[in-house]
């Protein structure tokens, strides 16, 4: 892993770097995804946002790719069940994401501690961000399920940026305890070969 130096260093030029928070939409905080909402609304769908109830526990030796698939089919089976006949018809969209790097499985920090482990572990370094993405109409059940891989490479963090992103509550309920929108606020703390919308 590569070492962390206790301060930051920033140069003076518009390549400095460092991690800024986007707040999440005041007008539906459950949501705090911009990118997925914002697809939505460029394309004039309307929408709801439901909480799925679902353990999201990984299996032992459960592949990545079987998992991320497995738990958006989840999510979006238990908003199904939820659904009332007033919202049919309509698509049910799910999702889950992992990061995984040196042959471990990032999953969302249980604590402050876990978060600065994952970030310690991915700054300077290219990593691999895999979503498994559901998509179900209502009423009739059936579910069609995709997984997407995209390379992510965080800038070399510092012990300080480190522990500033935490105290924010950013890295809790995010795999790997970033999210992609956080670090391109601003001057750009990480660099991804797909667009923002993957």
């Amino acid at each position: 892993m590569p070492s962390l130096s206790t301060r930051c260093e920033y140069r003076e030029s518009s390549q400095a770097r460092r991690v800024v928070s986007l707040p999440a939409d005041e007008a539906d905080p459950r949501f705090k995804l911009p990118a997925p909402r914002g697809i939505l609304r460029q394309a004039g769908i309307a929408f709801e946002v439901f909480t799925a109830p679902v353990d999201e526990s990984r299996g032992a030796g459960e592949p990545p790719v079987a998992y991320v698939r497995r738990l958006a089919e989840a999510k979006v089976r238990a908003v199904a069940e939820g659904a009332t006949a007033a919202q049919a018809p309509a698509w049910a969209v799910g999702a889950d994401t992992v990061v995984l790097i040196d042959d471990l499985v990032l999953g969302k920090p249980a604590s402050a501690a876990e978060a600065r482990r994952m970030l310690e572990l991915l700054s300077g370094r290219t990593h691999e961000v895999l979503t498994g993405v559901a998509v179900l109409r209502l009423p009739e059940g059936a579910a069609q399920v995709e997984q997407e891989s995209t390379k992510v490479t965080l800038a070399p963090l510092c012990k300080e940026e480190i522990e500033d992103y935490i105290a924010t509550g950013e890295p809790f309920g995010k795999a790997g305890a970033y999210a992609f929108r956080d670090a391109r606020a601003g001057s750009s703390h990480a660099s991804k070969d797909a667009t923002s919308t993957s």
